[in-house]
């Protein structure tokens, strides 16, 4: 999107807050003719992939543009990727998730075993039914995919209905 900071009715700022509030993914150049040091910083910290002032040479604009379109089919991939992964972790039975939860926060299947008051041998297995269903081979694809999903280090958010370990 080129939008203009100074529009008629509604400022180019606020556009930008608009569609950060819906999660719009749309890389934005802003073009003004009005620029400075304050609206460009202020245009990035909203979101802005990019900020010109007019007038301006057509190949800047053109070079500006070429670099964004590349972005998108990245952006795309990886939302595709992320979109799987996430599919992948729904899929995962309330114990797995456990199990994936306490893998990502890093504990080992001993202290998963102690914190959630069964053996290490129902951890082993539960670890190996997470694996199998995410069709992963290790637990470096298992960590992997998980942060492909989005999960930090954080452990992954409750399924619905469950409580979580600090509750």
């Amino acid at each position: 999107m080129l939008l203009d900071i100074r529009m008629p009715g509604i400022d180019g700022f606020q556009v930008i807050e608009a569609l950060a509030g819906r999660h719009a993914q749309l890389p934005i150049v802003v073009v003004t003719g009005h620029g400075d040091v304050v609206t460009a910083v202020r245009a990035m910290k909203l979101g802005a992939c990019d900020f010109v002032e007019k007038p301006f040479e057509e190949e800047l604009l053109l070079s500006i543009l070429e670099r964004v379109f590349a972005s998108l089919d990245e952006n795309v991939a990886t939302d595709e990727r992320r979109s799987q992964a996430i599919a992948l972790l729904q899929s995962l039975t309330d114990r797995e998730d456990d199990v994936l939860r306490g893998l990502v926060a890093g504990r080992s299947n001993k202290l998963l075993a102690h914190d959630l008051g069964v053996s290490v041998r129902t951890i082993e297995m539960h670890r190996s039914h997470m694996m199998d269903r995410l069709g992963v081979h290790s637990l470096a694809e298992a960590l992997r995919l998980a942060f492909v999903a989005g999960v930090e280090l954080e452990l992954l958010p409750p399924k619905r209905g469950r409580e979580t370990a600090a509750a």
